[in-house]
């Protein structure tokens, strides 16, 4: 899990869980350009050994600017050109819009918004 500790600087936490055939990324906090170097080391480290599926929990990210959401975009390509799912769960509508916007929902695992 890594953590910003400085206080002048968004607080922002990943941490992975690993289930069976499938990982949970939990993101926390604000992620921007401030810690999306921070945020790529940390993705960068995740493992994902016989996970086939991995679930991005976003429901506690309070604020993704565009070069974090570039940082997560990059993973999940990653993690879908070796053949594993994503899917994305409690993203904000913020980020939803901005996803389908730049056309990348489908590529985030972002569910359709209910209405």
């Amino acid at each position: 899990m890594i953590s910003s500790a400085d206080h002048d600087l968004p607080r922002l936490t990943v941490q992975t869980l690993g289930q069976d055939s499938a990982m949970r990324i939990v993101l926390r906090g604000e992620a921007d350009v401030a810690n999306a170097d921070r945020l790529r080391a940390a993705l960068d480290a995740v493992v994902l050994d016989g996970a086939r599926t991995l679930c991005l929990e976003l429901s506690d990210l309070t604020f993704l600017d565009v070069a974090a959401l570039r940082e997560l975009t990059s993973f999940t390509q990653r993690v879908r050109q070796s053949g594993r799912q994503v899917e994305a769960h409690g993203a904000r509508p913020g980020l939803h819009r901005t996803a389908g916007v730049l056309g990348i929902d489908d590529l985030l695992g972002l569910a359709p918004l209910s209405r």
